[in-house]
């Protein structure tokens, strides 16, 4: 019963927040450009408020993310908002490696408990932990929600996760901050948006490759 309530009340404050705030129906709606207004509006704070959102992005995708991200860059500039993104994003994955691991085991269980990259995990994480989740990361084919919960499930210790996600996330980061910002100025960067949207459709397709080689050994 304890290891209920907190996710349970943590759960709540989310649907507080995003059924009562003006910020939750922005989130909702998905209107980016207000959004973008929006946190602007906090002036000095508006850092905080992005790191806010883009953690929230972690636990409920309401738009996808690589939005988000053009949000952070179109706010903060490329340097800023690559990090502000990169950071965030981070923080939110190691934050669904302890809810896994510490306060929604049988829940993260019956979500990732039987997905092969789980199992893959699970027997290797002590030797090869940090080199999976590295591969996971840099190989956008497996949805992060997923590599983070099965982390959180897997004996692979918080260092090499911390580590191989900050360093698997840092492509990843910058071409979905560059498509994010291309899109709201797609006259602009109309080439450079098709050349991102390529270079992510030939990710996943290796990663599709890679993880079939994987799955016959």
């Amino acid at each position: 019963m304890k290891k209920i309530i907190l996710p349970l009340l943590l759960l709540l404050l989310v649907i507080f927040l995003l059924t009562y705030t003006q910020l939750g129906n922005m989130l909702r709606t998905g209107d980016l450009q207000r959004i973008a207004h929006y946190i602007q509006s906090f002036g000095i704070w508006a850092i905080v408020v992005s790191c806010f959102i883009t953690i929230l992005q972690t636990f409920f995708p309401f738009v996808p993310y690589f939005l988000i991200a053009g949000v952070n860059v179109l706010i903060f500039g490329g340097v800023a908002g690559f990090f502000i993104t990169w950071l965030s994003a981070t923080v939110g994955a190691t934050l669904s490696f302890f809810m896994a691991r510490y306060v929604a085991f049988d829940w993260a269980q019956k979500k990732v408990g039987k997905q092969p990259f789980f199992a893959k995990l699970n027997v290797q994480a002590k030797q090869r932990g940090f080199r999976i989740i590295l591969m996971a990361r840099l190989i956008p084919v497996i949805p992060s929600s997923m590599i983070n919960l099965a982390a959180g499930l897997s004996e692979i210790r918080i260092a090499p996760y911390l580590l191989a996600t900050l360093i698997g996330k840092i492509p990843i980061t910058i071409l979905e901050a560059t498509m994010g910002h291309d899109l709201f100025e797609f006259h602009a960067h109309k080439l450079r948006f098709l050349l991102m949207i390529a270079i992510l459709g030939m990710l996943m397709w290796l990663g599709s490759v890679v993880g079939k080689k994987a799955e016959k050994k």
